[in-house]
């Protein structure tokens, strides 16, 4: 392989149950996290649906971007509990995100939200307020504000916090390991 060609991650998708057996029990339909959710189009960083190229088509994108000026009151999309309160970029402490795992294992991260919830807070679905949309200009010039979406579906729905201890005592964030999920088709019409 020569250096110019580019490896594409495989990413895990959840696999559609056979038709006439037991799968997995249907997704839920997504409540509105913001007002008139609409999905960023081309602007100058690229474009807000799942599965758009990022870095030059070494990566794609895993989730959907919901247009939202900076400020504007972010809902949960899901019914849960808020499993964890996170950093979006590790080296950059503003831009944040809050995750809200459904009884079923579905896991949502609401990304570049400035938090109003704790971990392990009971949350229900376009009711609670999670944080309101945060200012990406800053980062990304020429970026159209949003709300990133995430979802993907634990292996073992008891799990709440996706982060295990293994044999050496190091931290493995399970999320990652989990199937991708596009959640267009889970929102509101």
């Amino acid at each position: 392989m020569s250096g110019s060609e580019v490896v594409r991650m495989a990413i895990p998708v959840l696999p559609e149950p056979l038709p006439g057996t037991p799968g997995r029990p249907p997704l839920p339909r997504l409540a509105s996290p913001v007002p008139n959710p609409a999905i960023r189009g081309r602007d100058a960083k690229g474009e807000g649906h799942f599965g758009a190229s990022r870095d030059g088509g070494r990566r794609t994108h895993l989730g959907i971007d919901l247009i939202a000026a900076p400020g504007t009151p972010v809902l949960s999309a899901i019914g849960g509990t808020v499993s964890r309160l996170g950093w979006a970029y590790g080296g950059d402490p503003h831009y944040r995100y809050v995750e809200v795992t459904a009884p079923t294992g579905l896991v949502i991260r609401h990304f570049y939200v400035a938090p109003l919830v704790k971990a392990d807070e009971a949350v229900e679905a376009g009711r609670t307020l999670l944080g309101t949309v945060q200012d990406l200009t800053r980062r990304y010039p020429g970026i159209t504000n949003h709300l990133h979406l995430e979802a993907r579906q634990a292996a073992d729905p008891e799990l709440r916090s996706h982060r295990v201890r293994d044999f050496a005592g190091r931290v493995t964030d399970l999320y990652k390991t989990y199937p991708v999920i596009d959640p267009t088709p889970l929102l509101p019409s």
